[in-house]
């Protein structure tokens, strides 16, 4: 019986794997999404704002001079038990493949979907009661990217969007490869404003110009060396590698889910559902 039951567990979470990762349920789980932004909306008067380069735009996540709706998200996280504690960790692949995909070739406007994607789920985690968001944005390899792509992440690290952050954010990489001292200043400005406004129960930790290999080096540097706990890792894009990003802390026993959505694919419902699907592995295995 108890072998029956096990299988019987084991069939679910396969289920649970496929509903996540396979794309011909993205319409579900936009539709999930969908309702969720509306409930989020109406009952709480919260809603999930973007940012614009160009200044049009310019709340991120939400305002710092909207009170009420301050005290309505945080008093949503309070009561918000079921994640809680939980730090997740997103490897943002697929974004240049979404944006051709779509017939986007402004690089300016493809960077702004894929920070507009971190915003959106950077909010739903705190609303859930996530104690982390970590996003890994920019590779020390990217450098051989393209340059306007490299000068479009200079422009939102320069932008003024990236200080109407109301949450402790902490930045890790090798940020003077970037060459460019407005971006240095900007990041370690855009750390000390958060550190003064935000909730300390929350950090948002994006990784720019960064890989294990050299940022693990030296642990007195707390500008590259990361050691914080890590319980989810996702990559989006269906690459079934780590790209040389948190392989200390997934040999530690960090779980790790590799699903098919581009980045800008990625909706709530997707992580949602990791996030039940997580919960419930770690009911089932103190149980068996």
């Amino acid at each position: 019986m108890k072998q029956f039951n096990k299988n019987i567990i084991l069939y679910l979470l396969r289920i649970g794997d496929f509903f996540i990762d396979n794309k011909i349920f993205l319409f579900m789980h936009n539709i999930i999404s969908f309702c969720m932004f509306f409930f989020y909306k109406i009952f709480y008067g919260i809603v999930f704002k973007h940012v614009s380069f160009d200044g049009k735009e310019d709340h991120v996540l939400f305002d710092s001079e909207e009170n009420n709706t301050i005290l309505k998200i945080q008093k949503l996280r309070k009561n918000k038990g079921m994640f809680k504690n939980i730090n997740m960790v997103f490897i943002c692949d697929g974004n240049r493949r979404w944006a051709k995909k779509h017939g986007y070739t402004d690089t300016t406007k493809k960077v702004e979907i894929g920070i507009n994607k971190i915003h959106e789920i950077i909010l739903f985690l705190y609303l859930q009661g996530c104690k982390s968001a970590s996003f890994y944005v920019f590779a020390i390899r990217n450098f051989r990217r393209a340059s306007d792509e490299l000068s479009a992440i200079k422009k939102y690290l320069k932008s003024e969007s990236i200080k109407k952050y109301n949450l402790k954010v902490k930045i890790y990489g090798e940020i003077e490869r970037f060459e460019d001292k407005q971006v240095v200043e900007n990041i370690s400005k855009w750390e000390n404003n958060s550190n003064s406004i935000n909730d300390e129960t929350f950090v948002i930790n994006l990784f720019l110009a960064y890989n294990s290999t050299e940022c693990d080096k030296d642990k007195s540097n707390l500008r590259a060396y990361f050691d914080d706990p890590v319980d989810i890792l996702v990559r989006t894009s269906g690459e079934r590698r780590l790209s040389d990003f948190m392989v200390r802390q997934v040999a530690s026993g960090t779980q790790v889910k590799f699903i098919s959505p581009l980045w800008p694919e990625l909706t709530i419902s997707h992580v949602f559902f990791i996030l039940l699907q997580q919960k419930f592995e770690r009911i089932i295995s103190r149980i068996i």
